[in-house]
């Protein structure tokens, strides 16, 4: 069990780096959307757009490209400084190129994503299908969650997967309420 709990909360530290990028990207994702939709119909918007990065509709942009950058010296983050929670400690909770403060959420989201984890595989030990449905369900929850802390608005993928995980949990539970009612001879 102990073996397992290590790995798990090592996964969750590293699943946990990659919801930052999720919890960023997805807004921005949703709204470039909306504005390559848009753009054809309002004309004028399309210079006032381009002053952000973010927001050049000619560049690729998704949960993959570009590489993570410091968004306020565009310092591309190296595969060392992307380390969960120990590079943001090693960097001071600062840019490597201009200084600037890194937001203590990336080390706040990783850290709990990696409790949350290493809690289910203590919980659903030696029960490989709870354990990574819970773990994904939880993940998906902090998304939701910091998403919506952020003032940002929720992806709609994310609340499908919510919704679907959710699911696949309720039918999970009802299977298990189905079979316990079938040997008490309920059912």
């Amino acid at each position: 069990m102990t073996l397992t709990t290590i790995i798990a909360t090592g996964l969750g530290l590293a699943v946990g780096s990659f919801l930052n990028v999720v919890i960023y990207r997805l807004p921005i994702m949703a709204k470039r959307n909306a504005l390559k939709n848009a753009l054809p119909h309002i004309k004028e918007l399309h210079e006032e757009v381009n002053l952000d990065p973010n927001f050049d509709l000619s560049k690729p942009f998704n949960l993959n490209v570009p590489r993570s950058a410091c968004p306020i010296c565009n310092h591309q983050i190296t595969a060392i400084e992307n380390v969960p929670v120990l590079s943001w400690l090693v960097l001071s909770g600062k840019c490597r190129g201009c200084k600037s403060p890194i937001s203590t959420r990336y080390p706040f989201v990783e850290i709990v994503n990696a409790i949350a984890w290493g809690t289910m595989a203590i919980i659903y030990y030696n029960q490989t299908y709870l354990l990574i449905l819970n773990c994904l369900l939880t993940s998906t929850f902090i998304c939701i969650m910091i998403t919506k802390l952020d003032g940002q608005e929720i992806h709609k993928f994310l609340i499908f997967q919510f919704l679907f995980l959710s699911a696949l949990q309720l039918v999970h539970m009802l299977s298990q309420l189905a079979f316990v009612a079938k040997i008490m001879g309920i059912g």
